[in-house]
């Protein structure tokens, strides 16, 4: 009996040996799984972190190669494709340059500084008015107008205080009718205003000095004008408000207007009014 006893009791404490045995190994496997799981699931973890900083990564390389790329392209300017001379606008997309020729295309300030053997043409929208100002300039050409309105609603000219700025139309002498050439060194299709206390010389070697076919006006500025034809001519009016004006003409008018009918507006045409300032002219 003892040893029934005995043996029961040795196979009671193997099963329960055995249950433990099961038990710690169910456990072990539980925790290896637990383990394995935790291991996979940090392991994924980690490759979805590094595959999202390195699509971020790559993102903000994109975006910074992109915003690079951009502001290269804005800051490619005049002074980089002209070392010697420059325009500043706030304009977008405001001129664009072929060659030596600036094409002005709409409206707004633009600030021109420097040296260009070239020409300045405004050919914005038919209600744009358009604004240039001379900050230090020596612009000269030798084919049509150094600067030239062919389309806009008006033109204002600046002369910055304390700055010299030379205008040069180095054409010969005009011998016939051209139509399609500006008819001055400072030309324009539109009304034209000069204002600011800066100066500004103007050689008209072609024809006239300076030339509108519209409304010509002054205020405050100091104009030196030197031209073969006429130093200064505003086909409809011509009207002076202030400033220091010397014209000189070898061969024509020192200030002429043409015009002399009414406008559409009822309004008479042709006269030349002085209100203020200093005039000198001297002609042929």
């Amino acid at each position: 009996t003892n040893e029934g006893d005995s043996s029961k009791e040795n196979t009671s404490n193997s099963s329960e040996a055995n249950s433990e045995n099961a038990t710690t190994e169910n456990q072990s496997s539980s925790e290896n799984d637990d383990v394995s799981e935790s291991s996979s699931s940090t392991a994924s973890e980690q490759i979805n972190d590094s595959t999202d900083s390195s699509e971020e990564s790559n993102g903000s390389e994109d975006v910074t190669s992109s915003e690079e790329s951009n502001n290269s392209e804005q800051s490619t300017s005049s002074e980089e494709e002209n070392p010697n001379f420059k325009i500043t606008t706030s304009v977008v997309n405001g001129y664009t340059r072929n060659g030596n020729i600036y094409t002005i295309k709409s409206a707004g300030v633009y600030t021109l500084n420097g040296t260009l053997e070239g020409q300045i043409l405004i050919d914005a929208g038919d209600d744009d008015a358009v604004e240039i100002d001379l900050n230090g300039v020596d612009i000269s050409y030798n084919l049509d107008s150094p600067i030239r309105a062919v389309n806009a609603d008006s033109l204002e000219v600046k002369s910055i205080k304390d700055t010299v700025n030379n205008i040069t139309d180095n054409r010969s002498v005009k011998t016939d009718d051209t139509s399609d050439l500006g008819e001055g060194a400072i030309n324009a299709k539109c009304d034209l205003k000069f204002t600011a206390k800066g100066t500004l010389n103007v050689v008209g070697k072609y024809n006239n000095g300076i030339h509108t076919t519209k409304d010509l006006k002054v205020k405050n500025t100091t104009i030196n004008v030197t031209a073969y034809n006429n130093a200064i001519k505003g086909k409809d009016s011509i009207a002076i408000e202030s400033g220091t004006i010397t014209a000189i003409s070898t061969n024509g008018d020192g200030i002429e207007t043409s015009n002399s009918d009414l406008s559409s507006k009822g309004k008479q045409r042709g006269d030349v009014t002085i209100t203020g300032g200093t005039i000198n002219v001297y002609a042929a």
